[in-house]
């Protein structure tokens, strides 16, 4: 007779260890663990009670994993007035946030800079710890001062040298990110306190009518020249692209945070504070036009509102608008720099003679005159010619020099003071690069000839983009 023996059931975790010590044991826990745990069975749930805040601590801890970590943000001084970072969108696009008020992980399009560059609300460095290591539960409720002064107290106690804080890197590895439980994203925001615009990231963009109408040369049936323009400014000389700070904006209608280029809005400089389109109208039913009033509308709530007819003038009007400094911009880029070559130079060459006569032939353009105005393609053809014969005599002049200072007696290194510097290069860059400018002018005067003639391109390009992009 076989005895059966019955196994004794498994012991129990709440039922083997008194709550003050399990209470001890679940505030080691990490903030990943103790939502886990909460969720494993009611008991637990009951014990622990999980808060918002702990929910917040999971997700920083999660949007600190390689998978979501991003690039690393790095101040340029010791007041964190200027940051550092890879703009490429690609690989940002890839990482995401945590909301701390909605309890969502985001992409960085949601969040504005301060949210993210911030040195109290960005990730943390890896090598500092990136992660929350324990929890801030605790059985009476009451977490852990993460403030800044017991940041520093915690330092203190570490027995870490002051001195060292005076080092941008090292007071950021300390400090950076110990405010990110405050960190919420810009749909937050806007329904506490109504903020339905801000600063979002720096993109480069070779011109303003790039960064306004971005890929709208793929929509227009005039190829763009395969070389970009040439930009000539003392802070990105002798370049093909600069930084625009974009701009998010939420709109009233359809409530989709959007880049600011889809409200309409234009500015044809650098960082250029920006304007609503004056001349935005929609056409009424007698075929009457009548000046919009009201909260500005994203492109597609226009469209939907006021028709597409009305779309496309106003999205003509900012066009025309960039359109016409880009093209006096090119303009001002044909002409040759005034006082850009040296007069010492050209008296002490036997070929100065030859180059003053030539500069006779054409009006010089300062910077100050518009010629986009009044600019013909004549007139380019005159400033192509002159250009070649200009360049032909500067290189006789520049091979003299350069047999003179073989020879032991330099010609022309003293230069003029109103002619060095930024002017020189730009005489360089005018000779180098006209045929660049002078193709760019061409294109930008079909574009404006296939946009009057068929505004409705305007339209295409504005509903067939995705709005929520920064760089397209």
């Amino acid at each position: 007779m076989s005895v059966t023996t019955a196994e004794a059931p498994a012991c129990k975790f709440q039922d083997s260890l008194p709550l003050e010590l399990q209470q001890d044991i679940i505030r080691m826990l990490d903030p990943v663990g103790l939502i886990s745990l909460s969720q494993s069975s009611r008991y637990f749930r009951r014990v622990i009670d999980p808060q918002r805040k702990h929910f917040a601590e999971r997700l920083l801890v999660i949007e600190s994993r390689p998978e979501y970590k991003g690039p690393d943000i790095v101040s340029i001084d010791f007041f964190l007035r200027g940051c550092f970072a890879d703009w490429i969108l690609e690989d940002w696009d890839a990482h995401r946030w945590a909301c701390t008020s909605c309890l969502k992980l985001l992409p960085h399009s949601r969040f504005n800079n301060h949210s993210i560059l911030s040195l109290a609300t960005r990730k943390p460095y890896e090598e500092w710890n990136p992660t929350l290591v324990t929890s801030s539960w605790a059985p009476s409720l009451h977490g852990t001062d993460w403030s800044k002064a017991a940041r520093l107290k915690k330092i203190k106690d570490n027995k870490i040298d002051k001195s060292c804080w005076r080092q941008v890197a090292h007071y950021e590895r300390h400090f950076s990110g110990h405010a990110r439980l405050k960190r919420r994203c810009m749909e937050c925001q806007y329904k506490d306190r109504g903020w339905d615009l801000h600063r979002s990231r720096r993109i480069r963009y070779e011109s303003c009518l790039d960064r306004w109408f971005p890929q709208l040369a793929e929509v227009l049936v005039s190829k763009r020249p395969p070389f970009p323009p040439r930009i000539i400014r003392p802070c990105r000389f002798n370049k093909t692209d600069e930084e625009w700070t974009m701009y998010v904006k939420r709109c009233p209608q359809c409530e989709k945070w959007q880049e600011l280029r889809s409200f309409r809005f234009a500015g044809n400089r650098v960082n250029y504070p920006w304007s609503r389109a004056e001349d935005e109208c929609r056409k009424t039913q007698d075929g009457t036009w009548v000046k919009v009033t009201g909260p500005i509308l994203c492109n597609h709530c226009f469209e939907r509102e006021y028709g597409r007819e009305s779309l496309a003038q106003a999205l003509m009007n900012q066009f025309k608008g960039l359109l016409e400094d880009q093209t006096k911009e090119m303009a001002l880029r044909l002409h040759l720099p005034p006082n850009s070559f040296s007069r010492y130079r050209m008296q002490r060459s036997v070929h100065g003679e030859e180059l003053k006569q030539l500069l006779e032939e054409i009006p010089q353009c300062s910077l100050d005159d518009e010629p986009a105005d009044t600019l013909a393609p004549e007139d380019v053809a005159v400033l192509r010619d002159f250009h070649g014969k200009f360049k032909g005599v500067w290189g006789n002049i520049e091979e003299e020099t350069e047999q003179h200072r073989r020879a032991g007696t330099p010609i022309g290194e003293t230069y003029d003071p109103h002619a060095g510097g930024l002017l020189l290069l730009r005489l360089m860059v005018w000779q180098n690069h006209f045929h660049e400018f002078e193709a760019h002018w061409h294109w930008l005067k079909a574009c404006a000839a296939e946009i009057e003639q068929n505004p409705d391109l305007l339209v295409v390009w504005a509903l067939q983009r995705d709005p929520e992009s920064l760089k397209l």
